[in-house]
């Protein structure tokens, strides 16, 4: 990958990598024969999972067990992580073979989904080579706005995530279908409470 490519995806992905050979290993997939995202992925895997839920933690503390659980899924499924990597137009940097190309991994959710994944665990790695400890912050800086609008569509789409968990009172949406995460308008009607 060329330097100016590099630039790029770190510029969409609003991270600036102290070792920019881990962004390449993130995109270098098993079929080329060449060390491979395949350990970042499953730090990636992990990292995601833990950076969703704090973020759920944190910003939804009217959430239960149950709502949270139901978004981070949808945040975190396959199809989903494959949508963030044709985003931040990852398919067309995946380092491929090109028996692999050909027969179209390139666009296949599970390779995106893995490819962003990857990624996810090589900024993580990356930050801790650039700051000494690794951060988890940091990760959820880059997740953050390709996260909050899909929070939002599945939030105002169930009115369940209305409902404090505890006593069964229904939370009132924010005024004019703002959204409850960023408080700016969001682009789906809020459910009205039942």
């Amino acid at each position: 990958m060329n330097a100016t490519l590099t630039r790029e995806l770190q510029q969409r992905l609003g991270y600036h990598f102290a070792n920019p050979d881990l962004l390449r290993l993130a995109l270098t997939h098993s079929s080329t024969g060449a060390p491979n995202y395949e350990r970042l992925e499953h730090l990636g895997d992990a990292v995601l999972e833990l950076a969703v839920t704090d973020w759920l933690y944190r910003d939804f503390p009217h959430f239960g067990p149950g709502q949270m659980s139901i978004l981070r899924a949808e945040l975190v499924r396959a199809e989903t992580l494959a949508r963030f990597a044709r985003q931040l137009e990852l398919p067309w940097a995946v380092r491929l073979s090109l028996r692999a190309d050909s027969r179209g991994l390139r666009q296949r959710t599970s390779v995106l989904s893995d490819v962003f994944e990857a990624v996810l665990g090589a900024v993580f790695v990356d930050t801790a080579l650039d700051r000494g400890n690794a951060d988890l912050a940091t990760v959820q800086t880059v997740l953050r706005p390709l996260v909050l609008p899909l929070a939002d569509t599945v939030i105002h789409r169930n009115p369940g995530f209305y409902r404090v968990p505890t006593t069964e009172r229904p939370l009132k949406p924010l005024a004019s279908g703002l959204s409850l995460a960023t408080g700016n308008p969001c682009p789906y009607p809020a459910t009205s409470n039942q």
